[in-house]
C-alpha cells in the first residue's frame, strides 16, 4: 500500500491528537486518585473523559475535517484542488486538539 505525503501528515496529526488525549486522561486519573486518597464522606461524581475548553475551536476543527472529507470524496473537484484534501483535515485535527483540554 502506497501513502502520499498528505496521508502521512494527516495520520501524524491524528496520532498527536490521540497522544494528547491519552496524556490528559492520565493526568485527570492521577489527580482523581489523589483526591480519592483523602477519603471524602460522599462518593465522587463521575468525571467526563473529554473536557471541551473552547467549543468554537472544536466546531471549526470539525468543519475543516468535513471540508477535507468532501474534497477527498467528491470527484467533481479539480484534481489539483482535490490533491490538497489533507490540509483542512490536518488543520481541523490541530484545532480540535487545542480546543480539548
Amino acid at each position: 500500500m502506497r501513502f502520499d505525503t498528505g496521508t502521512i501528515i494527516a495520520i501524524s496529526a491524528a496520532l498527536l491528537f490521540y497522544l494528547r488525549m491519552i496524556i490528559l486522561q492520565r493526568q485527570r486519573a492521577k489527580t482523581s486518585s489523589q483526591k480519592n486518597a483523602k477519603k471524602p464522606k460522599y462518593p465522587a461524581q463521575p468525571q467526563s473523559m473529554v473536557v471541551i475548553r473552547n467549543r468554537y475551536l472544536v466546531g471549526r476543527g470539525l468543519l475543516l475535517i468535513g471540508i477535507g472529507a468532501v474534497l477527498a470524496a467528491v470527484p467533481s473537484f479539480d484534481s489539483s484542488i482535490q490533491a490538497w484534501w489533507w490540509v483542512p483535515v490536518t488543520a481541523g485535527i490541530l484545532l480540535m486538539s487545542l480546543g480539548i483540554g
